[in-house]
């Protein structure tokens, strides 16, 4: 997937974890991640310009106004005084659509989830690459899936740059509960609203490590299910499913697949009903 580039060379972790500025920290402000840590933002405004800025000496400066769209109340994560900052934010862009765009290099120490009582998983040798995703209202599901669907896109390109399995993505709530991050419970309070967990979320990541990417398939074409979930219509409510099972099956009907729940309709020996789009892989 493309990713912006807006280094926030002026943001006071750029500065420090470039050894521009030292201090008396025993840990190392560079290494290689371990994993990879989500988190919202917990304020109810969705567009990346209120976080991501480019710097003043950015040659790509007037471009990536253009994408990002410009802060007039200076108030970006790309600022000296700030203590907080994470490597990549997701979020909506001047047009509108979702983006993501990097602030850190994946290899500087950057000031996301705080401590606990073991340590932090912004320092060595716990060191994670942290993203964002700048939450909403809460309650809009078009947001909310293209907001997951563009993280898991962006988390199974980390896993395969890195070697890494769905084993390695955590997120603030779980970083806390293993005593690693400050008592933060994102990305809970958002997705719970969807049902939607983490557990869910690293799923999606490993189907995709392991079957590739979701394929929209035509009607009456024979295609991969490997699912475990089914719904008697197209838009029934997520926690409302049938168990299917892993099977090769017909496409029977295809239904709105970019506004529907669970687009497709299949017809196989595990399954006969709906189901969601990323559970289709090319046969």
């Amino acid at each position: 997937m493309k990713i912006i580039q807006c280094l926030h060379t002026e943001s006071g972790n750029y500065i420090w974890a470039s050894g521009q500025v030292k201090n008396n920290m025993k840990v190392p402000t560079q290494s290689t991640p371990i994993g990879v840590l989500l988190h919202t933002t917990g304020a109810n405004n969705p567009n990346l310009k209120r976080y991501v800025q480019p710097s003043k000496s950015d040659p790509n400066y007037n471009e990536l106004i253009k994408i990002i769209g410009k802060n007039v109340y200076n108030n970006s994560w790309n600022r000296p005084t700030l203590k907080k900052e994470t490597h990549y934010m997701i979020g909506k862009l001047a047009d509108g659509s979702v983006g993501c765009a990097q602030m850190l290099p994946d290899n500087y120490a950057c000031w996301g989830c705080g401590s606990g009582k073991k340590g932090s998983y912004n320092y060595y040798p716990t060191q994670y690459i942290q993203f964002e995703i700048c939450e909403d209202g809460l309650t809009n599901r078009d947001y909310f899936l293209a907001t997951k669907n563009l993280a898991v896109q962006f988390v199974v390109d980390l896993c395969k740059k890195y070697g890494w399995s769905s084993k390695n993505i955590t997120s603030h709530n779980e970083a806390r509960l293993a005593g690693y991050a400050s008592s933060h419970v994102d990305p809970t309070n958002w997705w719970k609203n969807f049902s939607y967990t983490m557990d869910d979320f690293r799923a999606e990541v490993q189907e995709i490590l392991d079957y590739g990417e979701p394929y929209a398939p035509s009607l009456n074409e024979t295609v991969k299910f490997i699912g475990t979930k089914q719904w008697t219509s197209a838009n029934k409510a997520d926690d409302k499913f049938v168990k299917a099972t892993p099977c090769e099956a017909v496409v029977k009907r295809i239904y709105y697949p970019n506004k529907s729940k669970h687009p497709y309709q299949l017809k196989g020996k595990g399954v006969n009903g709906f189901v969601n789009a990323e559970d289709i892989r090319k046969l």
